[in-house]
């Protein structure tokens, strides 16, 4: 699968990234047609651009670069220009024009070396890193982790925190590695960037690094968790609207499907992917995609659709000088061919994929390559090592201090006991005069009791459902457990053609019981008060486990805090009606339930693999909503939240609910 490293935009401060992405494009547009041509409309400039860029649409950002150019260079505004040189990298880099996208981006060394401040170690960093995403795309495996290793020296020696920066550059590392199919270290770098971006609640970074992640697992042949990491990122593009990762995604399903010889599934996300990828101008994906096509076309026995779409890809390739994909589209053709029973063209093609593939990986290259990855991870071992003994001089400096202050605070005790002294007197003085203020203290509890009656009220009331729900189990549970104890005691006098109807007695007692159980559950549930929504859920899906019908799974990501009351009240019933919903009707065997804790708003996911919703099924006659569905749109709605419902009877249903933390009201049941 073609890998394509995420290129690191220049944005005035790194650290605003997100709360620039969060920004709606429309408003930033129209407010540059209502300010005047001046520095601040090229900053605006700058925005726009970087935002089309980092959603995978390059070729929508080059009208606004082109103004900002020229509109930097009237005004001799040095840093709009530097700012522009970068972004027209990023573009031909990531539109195919390779040796172009490097000529702008040393261009940009120039301008910063001469220009603005030579001390502005980021902006540098931030140009290495380009530069290095750009020969990772010529296959130039050595000089990209070179100059991605320059970058990252710049950024540990900045005082300020360059964490996100540098886990970005971490993750295009891990691009590097795989494709020098050095796995292990790919597996690790992509992980630790998860684990920073999780953190962080980063979700356009992610949309990032989890294709990734993908690819290596799809490499080392584990497809089951390529499938499912792939889901995830997914997730993430859909969400941060990152449109490069989509394709990218896309294609490596499909990859995976191809392994698994199921070719039309594979041939439905490749065509999915080369789709997005030409409405945005994206050559590499463009090339990667059509050459899969090819692959899907050769594993469904179609081999001169496989040819035409192998043929077209080659020629991208061969325009964007990608000795990965041409080498191998070469070897695919070959084994076309040689299905076609061609084997003088198959050879002939196999010969060239041979030929590239050597000039890929020659022995000196791999050495370089080596001796890199030694470098920079002795000097990160030699680097912790001076904060080893850095952290011992402060200990050994603590020890003295500590020792000055023992003395000095024994030359104090004398003067210490004389103070203690007189202080006895002062305290006999001020005895009663404390009393009064203990006194005055005791008449404002009295007063701030008084003023929390209102709170007490509402404690009764939640106390009184408790109450209810334990005198039904003291008198009407001891009643139907009494009766039933009596009728069993004349099961030997009943006549054997009232035998059915007897047994029919003590059934409908236990379904009595079991009634009065609910609804003293739903009166008053304990863990959800005391410990939390977490908790709850986590109770009753042990509960649900225990009998064995459905298996359901629990994923927390994010959520450490108890949520407002009426928040957690009405998710623990949502869930309560999705997992009724899930054994009941849906007859599934597993199912799994998220919760997921971003700055505005909890998410909820519920899967399960049943027989689907009939309500909603398309393939059959719907059926009319049930209670229980109208019930979770109800509650959802009330909390001014989103709903999203993905079913059918094959890959069953899954639910996605979204509620915001602030504007929801609340519901009594």
């Amino acid at each position: 699968m073609l890998k394509i490293p995420f290129s690191i935009l220049l944005i005035f401060i790194i650290s605003s990234l997100n709360h620039f992405y969060s920004q709606n494009i429309d408003s930033l547009v129209t407010k540059l047609n209502a300010i005047p041509d001046d520095t601040n409309k090229v900053l605006l400039l700058n925005k726009i651009s970087n935002y089309y860029i980092s959603r995978g649409s390059p070729n929508k950002s080059l009208t606004y670069l082109d103004t900002q150019f020229e509109l930097s260079t009237t005004l001799n505004y040095k840093k709009g220009k530097y700012f522009a040189l970068i972004n027209y990298g990023n573009v031909y880099t990531n539109t195919g024009n390779i040796d172009k996208g490097l000529e702008y981006f040393h261009e940009a060394i120039t301008c910063l070396k001469s220009g603005i401040n030579a001390k502005d170690q980021i902006n540098m960093a931030v140009i290495y890193a380009n530069i290095a995403n750009t020969y990772g795309k010529k296959m130039d495996i050595a000089n990209g982790l070179k100059y991605y290793i320059f970058a990252v020296h710049i950024l540990e020696k900045l005082p300020n925190d360059n964490t996100t920066f540098i886990t970005k550059i971490h993750q295009n590392m891990a691009i590097l590695y795989e494709q020098n199919r050095d796995y292990k270290k790919a597996l690790e770098y992509n992980k630790k960037s998860i684990a920073i971006f999780l953190k962080n609640k980063d979700t356009l970074n992610l949309a990032g690094v989890y294709p990734n992640l993908g690819s290596t697992y799809y490499k080392l042949k584990n497809y089951p968790k390529a499938i499912e990491t792939y889901k995830k990122a997914l997730y993430f593009a859909k969400r941060s609207k990152r449109i490069s990762s989509v394709s990218s995604i896309n294609v490596g399903l499909g990859l995976v499907y191809q392994d698994l010889k199921q070719y039309d599934l594979a041939l439905k996300h490749h065509q999915e992917a080369y789709k997005i990828a030409k409405q945005n101008g994206l050559k590499e994906y463009m090339s990667s995609s059509l050459s899969n096509i090819g692959v899907d076309y050769h594993g469904l026995k179609q081999y001169e659709l496989a040819l035409k779409y192998l043929q077209e890809s080659q020629e991208i390739a061969k325009e964007l000088e990608n000795l990965y994909l041409i080498k191998t589209n070469y070897q695919c053709i070959s084994e076309v061919y040689e299905s076609m029973n061609l084997d003088a063209k198959a050879l002939e093609a196999l010969k060239k994929s041979s030929e590239v593939n050597d000039s890929m990986f020659n022995d000196k290259n791999a050495k370089k390559i080596n001796e890199l990855s030694i470098k920079y991870e002795t000097e990160k071992k030699e680097k912790k090592i001076a904060i080893l003994h850095a952290d011992n001089l402060k200990k050994q400096k603590d020890k003295i201090i500590l020792k000055n202050n023992l003395e000095k605070k024994n030359s104090l005790i004398i003067g210490t006991l004389i103070s203690a002294i007189l202080l006895l007197i002062t305290t006999i003085l001020l005895y009663n005069r404390r009393r009064l203020i203990l006194k005055n203290q005791h008449q404002k509890e009295i007063n701030y009791q008084r003023e929390n009656n209102t709170k007490a009220i509402v404690q009764a009331q939640e106390k009184e459902q408790t109450r209810i729900a334990k005198e039904l189990h003291d008198s009407v549970g001891t009643y139907l457990s009494t009766l039933k104890i009596n009728l069993q005691l004349y099961e030997n006098e009943v006549t054997k053609n009232k035998q059915q109807e007897f047994f029919q007695s003590l059934k409908l007692i236990d379904k009595i019981s079991n009634e009065l159980r609910n609804i003293m559950r739903n009166l008053s549930n304990e863990t959800l008060n005391t410990l939390g929504l977490e908790s709850a859920l986590i109770d009753i899906i042990q509960e649900i486990n225990t009998l064995g019908i459905t298996k359901v799974d629990y994923h927390n990501v994010g959520l450490n805090t108890r949520l407002e009351e009426n928040i957690e009240h009405n998710l623990f019933r949502i869930s309560q009606e999705l997992l009724t919903n899930c054994i009941k009707h849906a007859k599934a065997t597993q199912a799994t339930l998220q919760l997921i804790e971003n700055d505005n708003d909890i998410t909820l996911i519920f899967e399960d693999n049943g027989i689907g919703l009939k309500e909603l099924n398309t393939t059959e006659s719907p059926t009319p909503e049930g209670m229980g569905l109208k019930n979770i749109r109800n509650r959802v709605e009330f909390l001014h939240g989103k709903i999203h419902i993905d079913t059918s009877p094959i890959n069953g249903t899954t639910y996605i609910i979204e509620i915001p933390k602030n504007g929801a009201e609340v519901l009594t049941t």
